[in-house]
């Protein structure tokens, strides 16, 4: 069985942290800060999670689509 981590869909970086705001759950990325609370109009993003093998290949994809 293949292990699983969330990853920013911004940056790639798997540090990736959880909170909540307003009893609702929360992820951000603590490199980057995307997904970070900044205003009240708030858009929850949900943060994909990848098998650990595919971590570079998730990377790759978000280069070519800038």
């Amino acid at each position: 069985m293949e292990n699983y981590i969330k990853i920013c869909p911004k940056c790639g970086s798997t540090n990736v942290g959880s909170g909540y705001y307003n009893s609702a759950p929360h992820d951000f990325c603590k490199d980057c800060g995307f997904g970070d609370i900044k205003t009240e109009s708030i858009a929850f993003t949900n943060f994909p999670e990848v098998k650990i093998s595919e971590i570079e290949n998730f990377r790759r994809e978000l280069k070519k689509n800038k």
